[in-house]
């Protein structure tokens, strides 16, 4: 699962998965540490499959409850607005994207 995620934000490919029996589609820009010393991946959910609207937008995921990860063959270019690579949500930062570049 890391590395699909780790490819994901390298190329800054779509993800999809379950989480909590859910299907969605996020574009990932931080995997990292919480401040509740979980591992999460920071996302923009883009698609819910119970087609629920309330939750589109940011999120953090927890590792542990994701499953059947892929990656999509699709890209995203443009951060969407309200990233901050200096999300006070993640202590510590594995790896992310920016508007340019990937930190590592």
């Amino acid at each position: 699962m890391i590395e699909t995620i780790k490819k994901a934000l390298r190329n800054r490919q779509l993800l999809s998965f379950e989480y909590e029996n859910v299907s969605l589609v996020i574009e990932p820009y931080t995997l990292g540490l919480s401040i509740m010393g979980e591992d999460v991946l920071r996302g923009y959910q883009v698609e819910r499959g119970d087609m629920s609207s309330n939750t589109i937008g940011w999120q953090i995921f927890m590792l542990h409850k994701i499953n059947n990860i892929k990656l999509i063959d699709k890209k995203f270019l443009l951060n969407q607005d309200g990233y901050d690579i200096q999300d006070d949500k993640i202590v510590v930062s594995y790896l992310a994207v920016s508007s340019n570049k990937i930190y590592l």
